[in-house]
């Protein structure tokens, strides 16, 4: 502990104390039908230590007495365990989300076969084990024939709908097999979803980048090969004091098999229980959320596989810099509006020419922008409507309106609290309007779950600015709409490109400044992604922010395909004779 501490006080003055508890992280004990080289639980089909029931009732007390957690579930195969059923029911109506960590091979135990199916009914976020996309290197780690399962269980959840129906979240979790730092997490991404969809036909939300913490059986592996050393020095000479702001112990609690809290999984394997003032250990029976607000962290040498690199925590990366972090600081951002209305927030949008009576005001109220697309396309009855970055859902809800029953309209939004507002209120939208066509799916801009060439008109408001993948952006609206197709986006644009300050700005980046493009920016990748008959619809300025000035602008494009000859159909429909277009 003390070689951390030196590198930690020697790197930053920063001040490690635990924030506001987000997540209880339960391991419901270390039975497992697999044993894996790397687990820091020392899991396996010989595991003892099982959470009895009396536990997870004091687990349920506590989180009845603390709204608003995430309840993340772990520890072997916690499906094994006899009082996870009981569990994940009871908790579901008392906390925002659960999620449980799965090697999804156990679907394919005696009795387990219902799992998928159960997961789909409680809303469960899952979190897969997959080491790596190829067979030799996940059996290698986990065991001959593990590849094959999973791949198996994957596709059955797809047919579920998970990864591509809303609330039903599919992650990957990924760790190297050897002692080494993994891979940038967002390039493993793209890896991992190229091979899995082109070989398998198999679709996940997110992959998480994991680093192997040096203990317990990962520890044995490197002692037996006399890798310890090394490893420890290559971790501690990747420390990283920008992950310092996001390490997981600092809003989680992690809660053993016997009821014992700890700060986090690894302080748990390793029995560095909290305790208090009287140096007694507390549990989850004895303890308060507000005890643990402000306290020191226990930390040991293992917190450098935290703090190596990019960082690691249960939800993957931490650094700064790179795509998954730009759109963790975004995210973070909208969670919080969504939370507490910002009015502040973007440009004033009017939808003064839409009929919003039948929109809650819930929803009005969180409704962020910087144009109104919807209003300024022309929508016809039966059309399919993709709306990325919908946010609470108002334009999905307008243009729900104007499809009609024959049509439908999908709403793509990556922070959760935003598709809760859509959803909690969609039923009474629907009633509004005599019909139900319109559906909010968790997704990413860069990653649309949406079939390709299936869609007429794609809108986004004052969204791609957002996104650190703007290519790739317009290539998945390129991709999901049908030929002959076409976008109406509204975004913000600047005169020149924002400084380097500027980008590492979590507020601006929210605020929709460090992410704009110039307009030649906008309008150049639209064309190069494959669009024509680009035309400006409307055009404002928005604010000015050390002497650059940015503006509102609402665009249009249309996806036309070449035909024999090589020439792409009319850059412009009819309605557009005597307009200007690119």
């Amino acid at each position: 502990m003390d070689n951390f501490l030196n590198v930690l006080h020697s790197t930053t003055d920063y001040k490690i104390y635990r924030g506001k508890l987000k997540t209880l992280q339960v391991n419901l004990g270390n039975l497992c039908n697999q044993r894996c080289g790397h687990c820091h639980v020392d899991a396996g089909p010989d595991g003892k230590n099982i959470m009895s029931r009396k536990t997870i009732d004091n687990i349920l007390d506590f989180i009845s007495h603390n709204n608003d957690l995430i309840l993340d579930i772990t520890g072997g195969a916690p499906e094994l365990n006899p009082h996870f059923d009981y569990l994940i029911r009871s908790a579901r109506p008392l906390i925002k989300e659960v999620i449980v960590r799965s090697n999804m091979t156990v679907f394919f135990e005696a009795g387990r076969e219902y799992l998928p199916h159960f997961f789909k009914e409680n809303n469960v976020h899952l979190i897969c084990s997959l080491p790596c996309y190829t067979k030799e290197n996940v059996d290698r780690q986990r065991g001959n024939g593990v590849f094959e399962k999973s791949i198996k269980a994957l596709r059955i959840l797809n047919d579920l709908g998970f990864s591509k129906e809303n609330g039903l979240y599919l992650d990957l979790a990924h760790n190297p097999n050897g002692p080494f730092l993994p891979k940038a997490q967002s390039e493993l991404e793209e890896d991992y979803k190229h091979f899995l969809k082109t070989q398998y036909g198999i679709t996940f939300n997110r992959l998480i980048a994991l680093t192997n913490a040096p203990i317990n059986r990962f520890k044995n592996y490197l002692g037996d090969n006399g890798g310890y050393a090394k490893y420890m020095s290559l971790l501690e000479s990747n420390f990283n004091k920008e992950v310092l702001e996001n390490l997981m112990c600092r809003n989680l609690l992690s809660v053993g098999w016997d009821g014992k809290v700890y700060d986090c999984d690894f302080n748990n394997a390793l029995g560095l229980a909290l305790k208090d003032e009287k140096e007694e250990i507390i549990t989850i029976e004895t303890i308060g959320s507000d005890r643990l607000e402000g306290k020191w962290i226990c930390f040991g040498e293992h917190c450098f596989s935290c703090t190596a690199g990019a960082g690691s925590s249960c939800h993957g990366t931490l650094a700064r810099g790179g795509c998954s972090d730009i759109q963790n600081k975004v995210k973070d951002f909208y969670r919080d509006a969504a939370m507490k209305p910002k009015k502040e927030l973007c440009c004033p949008v009017s939808y003064e020419k839409e009929d919003v009576s039948y929109i809650p005001k819930e929803v009005l109220e969180v409704s962020y922008g910087c144009g109104s697309p919807i209003s300024l396309s022309q929508v016809n009855l039966g059309e399919v409507v993709v709306d990325l970055g919908c946010g609470a859902g108002i334009d999905c809800f307008i243009a729900a309106k104007k499809v009609g029953i024959m049509g439908k309209v999908i709403g793509i939004d990556m922070t959760e609290e935003m598709l809760n507002k859509a959803n909690k209120v969609l039923e009474h939208v629907a009633g509004r309007l005599g019909f139900l066509n319109c559906e909010f799916r968790f997704g990413f801009l860069e990653d649309v779950p949406v079939e390709s060439e299936s869609v007429d008109l794609v809108t986004s408001n004052c969204v791609i600015n957002l996104s650190p993948a703007k290519s790739k952006v317009f290539a998945e609206v390129y991709r999901i709409l049908k030929d002959g197709g076409r976008f109406v986006i509204s975004d913000i644009v600047a005169d020149r490109e924002p400084p380097a300050y500027m980008k590492d700005n979590q507020k601006l980046w929210g605020e929709c400044i460090s992410g704009a493009l110039t307009q030649w920016e906008f309008l150049s990748i639209a064309k190069k992604a494959g669009f024509y008959g680009l035309e400006i619809l409307k055009n404002f300025k928005y604010r000015e922010v050390e002497g650059i000035q940015f503006c509102s602008i609402t665009v249009r494009g249309y996806k036309f395909k070449k035909g024999k000859n090589g020439v792409p159909s009319p850059c412009c429909s009819s309605q557009d004779k005597g307009k200007s277009c690119c």
